[in-house]
């Protein structure tokens, strides 16, 4: 399959280019329209706190949690008939709105808990109508309030649309900020402005056409804005990556064959397995993330698969397209010492400076796997003490008015502070002695207070709240949880809320994570023995990629639970990280190291198929391998990492996360880890039994053998057994009898040099030039009657 693929657009390379050029621009049309379906929702439908909201939402017919919280601060205090007047006129405006449903402030409630301490400032609370667009309505109320300073705005859906404009905004930002850069590394790796251009461009053809396919799936299922910076950073990373594997070879390729069509198949059928298994392999890990019931996995993983295999696509596709229509004009507009520097790459492997350190560390193999395993031990011990939070007003920064907003009624307003737990209670109107008995035994559990009694909303459904004075997050919050939902009851009994979400979506998470670990190991050894025959290493990389996994949450422990670095990444910790996180960093973690690692085990294989020699494989694959994999990774690094300097807190953790995972596998693991693992088992790296090592010999992959195109017509690409090697020439030589003494002078020839058995050429794949048959040597006999030389007269 990629071998016809790739000789169709080697063949077809102007009309494969320039149709590449008119699709990406209709995606980008199509594209432009996702972010405008896409929702904010990230819990799981199914669990107890939503069904809780939905039950009260539809029975009140109007929002469960508070839409708005608006701060009133009047010149004069609200006690002043001045101040009197400005809540009421606030309250009036909000209610104006036909989606609003209710409206509560201390005027039309008489509850002090709605006026600040110092009585300067009054809490004026909005609920939305059920079935109302409740981002867009908080979006047009916040506009209307925009230029009244006495107003500050917050609450739950005033807190979504300040984090998706937010999360919209930095992805802008973030594009802006590492396009320049990674063309300024492309020009560095690739060594030429065209080179560059050609992968930034393949980069962005991705993204766009990514998003077009997300256009088509909005209109299935609904999809969270959060997957767009996840696209977007790895869409630029792994096209990059996947042209520069395609690209080095291409310009080993053309050692052989110039800078011709033959080359860019050739390296097209060869790289182009390893990139295809690869994303694959990426795409099975990002897509086990659909196994999460939440929205914001689900749609991480729809998102992250399709970039992946689009990615991988359109390099395939388009890359080698574009190496046979410009030939030797892809290194064009060179920087200075390219040439040199490429001969290099393609030259001797062990002057390769990857090589000689692969050498050394097999060398010294033990002390160098001793001094890694403490390096990950040590990088990994923080992830033991974890803590987690969820998604909130906690994660927009310290700047932010909604968070500002927040953060004033918990300390000015402390009777209206608090976590509030939602109870609904499935009884008829005439349970209210039943439901009664019940608020009486919440009101007994340790850290709960009742504010009031139960309401009946219509619809079998009795409203209770019971107020946590802790955060949403703490062990009060979920020890009073844990207790209410443990309360015997002669009626159905949901509870919600923001603590309730948060437990739900961490026992969920709990529940479906060791089945979406399986299907990321699984996925994992099926490409790596397929890749290599053994069945050692795909139980090497599976350990290898936990390890690594292991750092990368350790070092997110240390950074953002511990709050180091606070500054340089303009952050405030908040002394957890987002639930989400292991999850993310396990399955992108382990694609991208597999991505890496299927790359560095094809060309060790490549070169233990060649001379069956362990160790040098590992060196000269390491050393082919080395300079691309650690320039993938910085480009990936610079591409995902620079989401870090995002202003909402989760999307920075992501960012710094893949950037820490990848980076750490392209240095610790693939430097050092590997080379000294691989010669302390020694050839037992290769063993399989034998009905998998017959099914690798047929159904394998592998990235070795050069594909040929005959001179003439079109581009056809032939793969036969190599022919053996000529047989060398046998040299008889015939020792001469004793010349009888005469009087004649005798001149003796000296004996013939030694001769060398010459080794046998390289095996190479293809179609072969035809080989004559060796002449015949005549014998060469020495002395006798022709052995002898009269002396001249």
């Amino acid at each position: 399959m990629i071998t016809a693929l790739i000789r169709r657009t080697v063949s077809h390379g102007r009309v494969i280019v320039f149709g590449a050029i008119l699709f990406g621009l209709l995606a980008a049309a199509v594209g432009s329209t996702t972010l405008g379906k896409m929702t904010n929702d990230s819990d799981s439908p199914t669990a107890e706190s939503v069904l809780t909201a939905e039950r009260l939402t539809k029975a009140a017919g109007m929002s469960a949690d508070l839409d708005i919280v608006a701060i009133v601060s009047p010149t004069g205090g609200i006690k002043s008939t001045q101040g009197r007047y400005r809540v009421s006129e606030v309250a009036l405006k909000f209610f104006s709105d036909e989606g609003v449903a209710n409206v509560q402030s201390f005027l039309n409630s008489d509850s002090p808990a709605l006026i600040s301490k110092d009585g300067k400032s009054a809490i004026v609370s909005v609920q939305f109508k059920s079935g109302v667009d409740r981002n867009a309505l908080a979006k047009s109320i916040s506009e209307q309030f925009k230029d009244q300073p006495d107003v500050a705005l917050g609450g739950v859906s005033v807190t979504g649309v300040e984090i998706g404009d937010r999360v919209a905004g930095d992805l802008s930002k973030a594009e802006l900020f590492a396009l320049p850069i990674l063309f300024l590394l492309a020009l560095w790796i690739f060594r030429g402005v065209v080179a560059a251009t050609v992968t930034i461009g393949i980069g962005i053809l991705a993204i766009v056409t990514t998003l077009m396919v997300l256009r088509g799936v909005v209109e299935i299922t609904s999809i969270s804005s959060y997957v767009l910076n996840l696209v977007t950073g790895l869409g630029l990373g792994l096209a990059i990556d996947y042209c520069l594997f395609i690209m080095s070879r291409y310009r080993e390729e053309t050692v052989l064959y110039g800078y011709t069509p033959r080359a860019a198949l050739a390296a097209g059928v060869a790289a182009g397995r390893t990139v295809f298994f690869s994303a694959l392999t990426v795409a099975v890990s990002m897509s086990s993330l659909m196994l999460f019931p939440q929205k914001f996995l689900f749609s991480m993983g729809v998102g992250g698969a399709a970039v992946t295999l689009v990615s991988a696509t359109v390099s395939i596709v388009v890359l080698p397209a574009i190496l046979a229509l410009l030939g030797r004009r892809i290194d064009s507009l060179t920087l200075p010492g390219s040439d040199r520097a490429r001969r290099k790459d393609t030259g001797l492997v062990h002057k390769i400076v990857w090589y000689r350190l692969a050498k050394w560390t097999m060398r010294h193999a033990k002390p160098v796997l001793v001094a890694s395993l403490i390096l990950v031990a040590t990088l990994a011990w923080p992830a033991l003490s974890t803590k987690f939070s969820n998604i909130n007003v906690d994660s927009l920064p310290t700047t932010s008015a909604v968070r500002t907003v927040a953060e004033r009624v918990a300390t000015e307003f402390p009777n209206s502070g608090g976590t509030t737990i939602n109870v609904a209670v499935e009884a008829p109107a005439d349970a209210q002695a039943q439901v009664t008995a019940l608020a009486q035994r919440v009101a007994k559990l340790p850290h709960v207070v009742l504010p009031a009694p139960p309401v009946y909303l219509g619809s079998d459904t009795w409203s209770l709240s019971a107020v946590v004075f802790a955060g949403p997050f703490s062990q009060a919050a979920e020890t009073a949880l844990h207790g209410i939902r443990s309360l015997p009851s002669p009626n159905k009994m949901l509870v919600g809320g923001e603590t309730a979400a948060f437990v739900d979506n961490e026992e969920s998470m709990l529940s479906h994570l060791p089945m979406a670990a399986l299907v990321v190991g699984l996925a994992v050894m099926l490409v790596i023995f397929l890749l290599t025959g053994s069945v050692v290493l795909p139980v090497k990389t599976l350990l290898v990629n936990i390890l690594n996994v292991s750092m990368t949450i350790g070092v997110l422990v240390w950074i953002f639970q511990y709050g180091h670095l606070e500054g340089p990444l303009h952050y405030e910790s908040t002394g957890a990280i987002d639930l989400s996180q292991p999850i993310l960093v396990m399955v992108i973690g382990f694609g991208l190291s597999t991505d890496y690692g299927v790359f560095l085990l094809a060309r060790i294989k490549e070169s233990y198929d060649h001379d069956g020699d362990n160790v040098e494989a590992v060196a000269t694959g390491v050393g082919r391998s080395g300079r691309i994999i650690s320039s993938a990774a910085l480009l990936l690094c610079v591409a995902v990492g620079a989401f870090s300097s995002s202003s909402v807190l989760f999307i920075k953790q992501l960012g710094v996360g893949t950037a820490v995972a990848v980076l750490l596998d392209a240095t610790i693991i693939r430097a050092f880890l590997v080379p000294s693992a691989m010669r302390l088992m020694s050839t037992a790296n290769w063993w399989a039994p034998g009905p998998l090592r017959r099914f690798h010999n047929r159904y394998g992959v592998s990235e070795s053998g050069p594909a040929i195109v005959p001179d003439g017509g079109p581009p056809k690409l032939v793969l036969i057994p190599s022919p053996p090697p000529p047989p060398v020439p046998q040299l008889t030589l015939v020792r001469s009898p004793a010349p009888e003494p005469t009087g004649e002078r005798t001149i003796l020839l000296p004996p013939p040099p030694p001769i060398v058995r010459q080794p046998a050429p390289p095996e190479i794949t293809g179609e072969q030039p035809a080989v004559s048959e060796p002449r015949r040597h005549r014998r060469i006999e020495r002395g006798g009657s022709t052995g002898k030389h009269r002396q001249r007269p």
